[in-house]
């Protein structure tokens, strides 16, 4: 008998393991956001405006477990451990579904003067833009700490003027994950 069988017998599976941030979403938050979303997306598929999507990945050396045996009818999860820096590599990109994908690497996380020399170079090309053919651009990303700190809320009224604006998605809250 091999040791998966065997664990099968015991109500446990061999299955994917899931990373969890012990957050959840507010429903009708969420869904007041999605609808405004789908408006935006809308929006840019009729070409009145441009509509990006922006977000961080950091890649390192951790990695963790993908599977595991967890019991049958359990997810198992895995709570993140603090990140070290040192040995991390991180992008910021920005995609524009159907036209392209920018982006800017940083050893390490990207900080607020970082974050802030791309969203100067998007808020250049959003005037440039604006210039050529009317259209505002919309940027959505996260409400993460690096995306909402004073330093990035001092820009906002500048990339506003030059036709770029800020969508964010709603935030987590703190809870139990319902699965």
């Amino acid at each position: 008998m091999t040791a998966a069988s065997a664990c099968s017998k015991k109500n446990y599976r061999w299955k994917r393991t899931r990373h969890s941030h012990r957050r959840k979403q507010v429903p009708i938050q969420k869904a007041l956001k999605q609808a405004d979303l789908e408006t935006l997306a809308l929006a840019a598929q009729e070409g009145h405006i441009e509509l990006k999507y922006l977000d961080e990945a950091g890649f390192c050396l951790w990695s963790p477990v993908s599977y595991s045996y967890s019991r049958i009818g359990e997810q198992k999860r895995m709570e993140q451990t603090l990140h070290r820096y040192g040995n991390r590599i991180s992008i910021l990109g920005l995609w524009q579904p159907g036209e392209r994908f920018d982006y800017a690497l940083a050893q390490g996380a990207f900080k607020g003067e970082s974050y802030i020399k791309v969203m100067d170079w998007m808020a250049d090309q959003a005037a440039q833009t604006l210039a050529q053919t009317g259209r505002l651009t919309v940027v959505v990303q996260d409400n993460g700490s690096l995306h909402t700190s004073l330093l990035v809320r001092q820009q906002w009224s500048r990339w506003q003027e030059q036709g770029s604006f800020v969508f964010f998605l709603p935030p987590y809250m703190f809870g139990n994950e319902s699965h």
